[in-house]
């Protein structure tokens, strides 16, 4: 691949990227591939590459001889990430709580604030950017690059769907007691306590979303 190929291919994939976390491609949203060409006025081939990037991240499905489809999930699909999130999240935290620093944790606490001052202003799409730094600067405590990447991969497959549900008042107020709660195991180095919280906070989120599905 040529560098300009791969550098129309970046910004492609970017792009839609952003657009698709950010809730401005919805699920089940197709991407045709002459509108991406003429959209970003590139040949085919950084746009095929760039399509394939974001199957490979399962942020998109490529439907043979329709086109790309941004991923829809379903009930068992939440149920299912949710798990997987609970049990690698709950793993990353117990080891980084044993090793966070207090100058950790005050930054920890001043994102809390924020972050409860987000909700209360209905700023959703900027509470979530800090609720996942927050999340991060802890798990990466733990000392593996591998499994905070696989953390993220598994945030950004439901990130769509977590934007939609933070609108309805009970999340909200998960969110906000799981923030203060997990900040103090942290503060006691309790990183039991800190993994039960976490994974008992997204299997409630998990079935909150289900139910909503539901409905």
């Amino acid at each position: 691949m040529s560098t300009n190929n791969k550098t129309a291919q970046s910004i492609v994939y970017e792009t839609l990227r952003e657009q698709i976390l950010q809730g401005r491609l919805f699920p089940g949203a197709w991407l045709r591939e002459q509108d991406l060409v003429e959209q970003f006025e590139v040949s085919r081939t950084p746009v095929r590459e760039a399509l394939r990037r974001l199957e490979n991240d399962e942020l998109i499905e490529l439907v043979p001889f329709r086109g790309a489809r941004v991923r829809s999930f379903n009930p068992q699909d939440f149920q299912e990430e949710y798990t997987v999130r609970a049990a690698l999240e709950g793993f990353a935290i117990e080891l980084a709580v044993k090793k966070i620093s207090d100058s950790k944790i005050d930054r920890l606490e001043k994102m809390v604030n924020k972050m409860e001052s987000l909700l209360d202003k209905g700023d959703l799409g900027t509470f979530l950017d800090i609720n996942r730094e927050f999340h991060l600067a802890i798990y990466e405590e733990a000392g593996s690059s591998r499994l905070v990447s696989m953390i993220e991969s598994s945030w950004d497959r439901e990130n769509l769907y977590r934007l939609a549900f933070l609108s309805s008042p009970e999340s909200l107020e998960i969110e906000k007691a799981i923030h203060r709660d997990v900040l103090e195991a942290c503060r006691r180095r309790d990183g039991k306590r800190a993994r039960e919280l976490t994974q008992r906070g997204l299997m409630e989120v998990a079935g909150l979303m289900q139910e909503r599905e539901k409905n």
